[in-house]
């Protein structure tokens, strides 16, 4: 099995590397509210894809929210950590991103 975690928004450069299907459900998908979004269950060429929609709220917001609402300590440290930070500027109900897995029901 193979899991991960994608955006259309990285904040960790390190998961920007999903499969292909993954990319195009979020660039098809795009930028929107995920109210009413589903995400995906499909078994192509004996692989098991699915796709779970990640809502921004609460406390994500509080990290991933407008970037003019950080405090100076939030803006160094994501600046130290994340240089090239894209995963600000989210509101509530917004599709912050997904989380996958991908299963070979047929042995290769």
């Amino acid at each position: 099995m193979r899991v991960g975690r994608s955006t259309l928004r990285l904040r960790n450069p390190k998961n920007a590397e999903s499969p292909p299907w993954v990319q195009e459900w979020l660039t098809t998908t795009g930028e929107r509210k995920t109210e009413g979004l589903k995400g995906l269950e499909e078994v192509v060429d004996g692989v098991a894809r699915v796709i779970v929609p990640l809502t921004a709220s609460g406390m994500c917001l509080g990290c991933h929210g407008d970037a003019a609402s950080h405090t100076d300590t939030m803006k160094e440290l994501l600046a130290s950590k994340y240089p090239e930070d894209k995963a600000v500027g989210y509101e509530s109900g917004d599709l912050r991103g997904v989380v996958w897995a991908e299963y070979d029901l047929v042995v290769k």
